[in-house]
């Protein structure tokens, strides 16, 4: 058992990962990566005085391919004397438009599933079987979903089971490729069983391996992967050394202010904050709470939350209704959903090219999306607001606008106005489009502004 079990055993995170006299539950798959994991523990357990269990899942999503995958796991443990507890999934019936959304549920099962386990082996740790090209994959991944430096780092070496954090999971094996796990599992006839599935181009992760990967590959240089991985290892080490000095500055009680620290680092003061907060960190969004304090952002139906002058990211107290001359600021291009306004519910999608044939309707309007700017601002009237309604040539006081309308006056300061960051009026309720706003031939992006009487 040489080569491969030495790199593994002289890599400096083992001994960190997994300390001599430990007790780990090994989950098991019955792939290549989980059955030679499964296999370079059993072989360094006597020497590192490992005490050593097996678990496999079975999520009952591939009939008859899980049933084998079980028997080639219980064969490979009862071989190595090794105790395996098993555990079944009653997988829920599903639509194919409900995929995500089952694997999500799968894996949170099987995190379940993996912490009774560790609990009836009285594991201190599970150990799972990513490796190098999981992190490759899982990079592009999170480029696509727009992840910062945290996310591009890719999977980290130790963690927590979903649901459970008192169970502490490590993966030992993701600075190995996948070809050095076929290799030696070829050269010790070490048995495992290929998923179909993953010669499929259905899941995203698998056009990643299949067409973008060897894509790039020829157009930079073969030696493309390593670059990668490398690059990966410095973005992890780099988000974790500023994660620790987010956290420390939270926790000081005498801290710089937060304007005085470095932008990476006022990321990272906020991105924790939302986490903690049950709220989703996407770049926009922790741009908007970055650059500027007591600017309200809305970030589901009723939902509000404000960045302070000292940093402290908070939820604001709602009221029912806005009350005269309040406002509500909100970011067009974060996909809020639906922003309740004085009796208004008001969304902005935000589109990257024209959706056909851009027809007006009651309750819907297009605009040009770079006008609006970073933040849009819901308001009532007031006095000399000037609006120029489409189709007109020049902007008139919205006071003759309303008396025009007939808009009782009681109305007029309950009647909702939008406007951009410099304080332009490019929509009032129940008049015309504004004219400042609207497409034009030289359009890029497109807003469909919606609105509706709640």
């Amino acid at each position: 058992m040489k080569g491969l079990m030495a790199l593994m055993a002289r890599h400096p995170s083992l001994g960190r990962l997994l300390p001599n006299g430990h007790s780990i539950l090994v989950a098991t798959s019955g792939g290549v990566d989980s059955m030679v994991l499964l296999h370079l523990l059993h072989h360094l357990a006597r020497e590192r005085r490992w005490r050593l269990a097996a678990a496999y899942f079975n999520h009952q999503l591939r009939p008859g391919a899980d049933d084998a995958d079980h028997r080639l796991v219980a064969k490979a443990c009862a071989r190595l004397r090794m105790r395996l507890i098993a555990g079944k999934w009653d997988a829920p019936r599903t639509s194919s438009g409900m995929v995500s959304n089952l694997e999500m549920r799968a894996r949170l099962a099987r995190h379940d599933f993996l912490a009774k386990a560790a609990r009836q082996a009285r594991a201190s740790s599970v150990a799972m079987a990513h490796h190098a090209d999981d992190q490759m994959e899982t990079f592009f991944l999170q480029l696509g979903r727009g992840a910062g430096s945290s996310g591009l780092s890719g999977i980290p070496e130790e963690g927590t089971l979903a649901g459970h954090p008192e169970r502490r999971l490590v993966r030992p094996l993701l600075h190995i490729r996948k070809q050095a796990l076929l290799d030696f599992a070829s050269t010790h006839s070490i048995a495992f069983r290929e998923d179909a599935s993953n010669a499929t181009d259905a899941p995203l992760r698998n056009r990643v391996r299949h067409r973008v990967l060897p894509l790039l590959r020829g157009v930079f240089t073969p030696a493309l992967d390593n670059h990668l991985l490398h690059a990966m290892e410095i973005l992890s080490r780099e988000s974790q050394l500023v994660r620790q000095h987010a956290e420390a500055w939270l926790k000081s009680s005498r801290r710089p202010a937060f304007a005085r620290l470095a932008p990476a680092l006022q990321r990272q003061v906020v991105v924790l904050q939302l986490s903690r907060m049950g709220v989703a960190r996407d770049f926009e969004r922790v741009e908007w709470l970055r650059g500027g304090s007591r600017v309200p952002l809305t970030v589901s139906p009723g939902v509000q939350i404000v960045r302070l002058d000292d940093g402290t990211v908070e939820f604001i107290p709602q009221h029912e209704e806005p009350t005269e001359f309040s406002e509500l600021s909100f970011d067009p291009r974060v996909g809020a959903p639906e922003i309740h306004y004085a009796g208004i519910g008001v969304r902005c999608r935000i589109l990257k090219a024209a959706p056909g044939k851009l027809r007006s309707i009651a309750g819907r309007e297009y605009l040009d999306a770079d006008k609006l700017g970073g933040r849009v601002t819901l308001r009532p009237w007031r006095s000399g607001d000037r609006f120029q309604p489409l189709g007109m040539p020049a902007a008139i006081k919205l006071q003759d606008l309303f008396t025009n309308a007939k808009v009782p006056k009681a109305e007029r300061h309950r009647t909702p106005i939008a406007t951009t960051p410099e304080g332009a009026i490019f929509w009032v309720h129940g008049l015309r489009l504004g004219e400042w706003a609207k497409v034009s031939p030289t359009t890029k992006r497109f807003c469909r502004w919606e609105w509706r009487v709640l």
